[in-house]
């Protein structure tokens, strides 16, 4: 019986965990004590439902005869129905939605239903949002369950598959997301967004990021977990990483996320290309991260031999970060770092048989970093 590869999964019994092979990448499944950090209780969904007012069900925007099973693409409709109302619900069962993906709007709260999925079908395009908050304010997103194109995408090219975009404006609040198998990042913040609170998301599988922070100020991320990114570099489970000198890294504050099973990074700090004319500063705060089974638990690349560029300056502080379970090291530091002035203080560090001169060693010769015991 001759087997096809190309989209094939292979599935392994390790154990207790689910293993199968993806592209030379081994999937794991996250474990349900991990798992249940980000989960959404019917009682806490029923009272998000019940204090929204004026909640429009969007199945009424469905045309008659609708299929249940996520096989039918309603992008449209579902579009309009958005438009139409303020606060809206999504239908309790699976719908298909094509690489247009759906726009939020302004000052409006946005609820799924227990059994809510989206589902993306097949896009030819490197690029798409499957949900769109650009330029919006007030926004509240609740229990989004949002599955990208990955295992049927059309074509080999672009990495920039979104699950939830965020872009400019501010004010935006999401609630226990959901996001797997995206073409690019499962979340994507950008364009010098302003006051986003992630609570518990769960980002899986995603290709390049599982969240990306690349330009905001002002960002609470609480109990996150992300979980095998992998397929197109940098592969980390979340990367702080400005793509200009115009962009801004400040107030970002990223509390008891879990990373699980990463290609690269637990989480990745790429701030290089901030340097620029424009004087920056960065404030970053990671409190508690555990990494399990990524080959690294943190990465920082925050050096720039930009001619004529301004030094970025400001601070990095990691806390009672546990790296004991990455693969192949706790840190990976890059050579150039101090060719920018960012204080990176790391309190209370465990990485299993590495002691903190084992730390210290894997850091020089930076010298803008500290290593805290006490």
């Amino acid at each position: 019986m001759k087997t096809t590869l190309k989209l094939a999964l292979i599935f392994l019994t390790l154990g207790c965990k689910t293993v199968y092979s993806q592209n030379g990448f081994d999937y794991q499944k996250v474990p349900d004590n991990i798992r249940s950090k980000t989960a959404v209780s019917d009682d806490e969904r029923a009272k998000t439902i019940a204090n929204v007012s004026n909640l429009y069900d969007l199945t009424k925007s469905l045309p008659s005869g609708f299929a249940r099973d996520g096989s039918v693409d309603y992008t449209d409709y579902l579009q309009n129905g958005i438009n139409s109302n303020q606060n809206v619900i999504f239908p309790d069962f699976p719908v298909l939605v094509n690489p247009k993906g759906l726009s939020l709007k302004s000052n409006t709260t946005v609820v799924f239903a227990k059994n809510s999925k989206l589902i993306s079908s097949p896009a030819s395009t490197g690029s798409y949002q499957i949900i769109r908050i650009h330029n919006l304010n007030n926004v509240k997103l609740y229990y989004p369950n949002i599955v990208g194109d990955r295992n049927g995408h059309i074509g080999s090219t672009g990495e920039w598959g979104m699950g939830i975009s965020i872009r400019g404006g501010g004010g935006i609040e999401v609630y226990n997301a959901n996001v797997s198998n995206c073409w690019g990042d499962g979340i994507y913040l950008a364009d010098g967004v302003k006051n986003v609170t992630l609570n518990c998301p769960y980002v899986d599988n995603n290709r390049r990021n599982g969240i990306s922070i690349v330009s905001a100020n002002g960002v609470k991320v609480t109990n996150a977990v992300a979980s095998n990114t992998n397929g197109s570099q940098p592969m980390a489970g979340i990367d702080i990483e400005p793509n200009r000198n115009s962009d801004v890294i400040d107030n970002i504050s990223v509390q008891d996320p879990v990373t699980y099973n990463n290609k690269m990074q637990g989480i990745l700090f790429v701030l290089k290309s901030l340097a620029g004319p424009v004087d920056k500063n960065v404030n970053i705060d990671i409190v508690n991260h555990k990494d399990i089974g990524s080959s690294y638990g943190m990465g920082f690349y925050n050096g720039s031999k930009k001619q004529g560029a301004l030094p970025v300056k400001g601070n990095i502080h990691i806390v009672n970060p546990d790296w004991s379970g990455s693969k192949q090291s706790p840190i990976l530091m890059d050579k150039d770092m101090d060719s920018n002035q960012v204080d990176l203080k790391i309190t209370h560090a465990k990485a299993g048989r590495k002691s903190a001169s084992d730390l210290k060693r894997i850091a020089s010769p930076a010298k803008n970093v500290e290593f805290d015991d006490n």
